[in-house]
């Protein structure tokens, strides 16, 4: 009786490529963990704002408010989408992703109302708006910002049900399969969100939505 000697098993090189996109899998989700939502977040923050501040005209009156709105949305998206990942109960996430997002958006409101108004107080000439249905006008400027919680909180309940139904996905996403799985139902979610507003927003506007397209398809 004679023996074949055993053939060699041992697994081949990844190529460079094949390495790169390895770091990346892991990168955004470890062994046997849930992905994380702040990326789909911030694509999905960034169009609710632009689209918001499109709808109150915020432009029109100052392109700096404009911006000033649309980063400032990024960076608190990027700090809620990374709370709401660390909490490990099904219920803190849920209330977070209903609170958070909601306070940020008040956040960002604000931001947005005090920078509107000093650029329509700048110079020799004093430009009113009103605000809120009439409710507020740019010359008593303490209800002028504060009118920004709600123009900022309002919007901001479209990402809460954002997050809402993510935190409800992550329950069910896990292992390696979840970060594929979890970017296209929510980052291609909020990347066709962006197209169909590119029909209804200014030129200005577009910017941001584009970047939100194209970040998206990657």
């Amino acid at each position: 009786m004679t023996s074949s000697p055993l053939h060699d098993t041992a697994p081949l090189p990844l190529t460079p490529q094949e390495q790169h996109v390895e770091r990346a899998v892991l990168a955004f989700t470890r062994l046997g963990a849930a992905p994380r939502p702040t990326f789909p977040l911030a694509l999905a923050a960034v169009t609710v704002a632009a689209v918001a501040m499109h709808a109150d005209f915020v432009a029109r009156y100052s392109l700096l408010a404009f911006w000033a709105g649309i980063f400032a949305t990024l960076a608190l998206a990027l700090v809620v989408g990374h709370a709401v990942s660390v909490i490990r109960t099904p219920r803190g996430r849920i209330i977070a992703s209903l609170l958070l997002p909601t306070a940020g958006g008040a956040v960002v409101g604000m931001i947005v109302q005090a920078v509107v108004l000093a650029s329509v107080s700048s110079g020799d000439s004093l430009v009113a708006l009103k605000d809120l249905g009439g409710l507020v006008e740019s010359t008593e400027p303490v209800s002028w910002v504060l009118a920004g919680v709600v123009l900022g909180a309002l919007p901001a309940l479209a990402v809460s049900v954002f997050l809402v139904l993510a935190a409800r996905a992550l329950r069910r996403l896990v292992g390696n399969d979840a970060a594929e799985g979890f970017g296209v139902a929510f980052a291609g979610g909020a990347g066709l969100l962006a197209a169909l507003s590119l029909a209804i927003v200014e030129p200005w506007a577009m910017l941001p939505l584009l970047a939100v397209i194209l970040l998206a398809a990657l």
